[in-house]
């Protein structure tokens, strides 16, 4: 493959910004950063692995701010803002041609009420 062709392939990759599913710990729900990456939740699509990165980091910057903004009187609200937070540390840029997104796996949607919850 010359340099042009490896330039024109380089362009046309993608990255996508990964969010891990949500998993159980402690019969709460909560980011399962152990799942495979093919079941992991497409957040964004971006060109360039720089521009993923920069979104990914916003939003961790972000999440964080908001709580260490919020009410902390709230178990719900702390509940799901120490939620965000970990889905956001978890989370990943990855190339889209990476393989892993490619594994073969029942791709389901986990329910994350919490146990009791209607």
């Amino acid at each position: 493959m010359t340099k042009w062709h490896q330039a024109v392939f380089l362009g046309l990759m993608g990255w996508n910004l990964m969010l891990p599913p949500a998993g159980r710990r402690n019969g709460m729900p909560w980011p399962d950063s152990k799942a495979p990456i093919s079941q992991w939740i497409i957040a964004k699509s971006f060109d360039a692995a720089d521009s993923c990165e920069a979104e990914l980091d916003k939003h961790r910057k972000g999440f964080k701010q908001i709580y260490r903004n919020m009410s902390h009187k709230n178990p719900e609200a702390e509940f799901w803002g120490q939620f965000y937070i970990a889905a956001a540390g978890e989370a990943t840029c990855i190339a889209t041609d990476d393989p892993r997104l490619n594994e073969s796996a029942e791709k389901t949607i986990p329910d994350i009420r919490p146990s009791g919850a209607n």
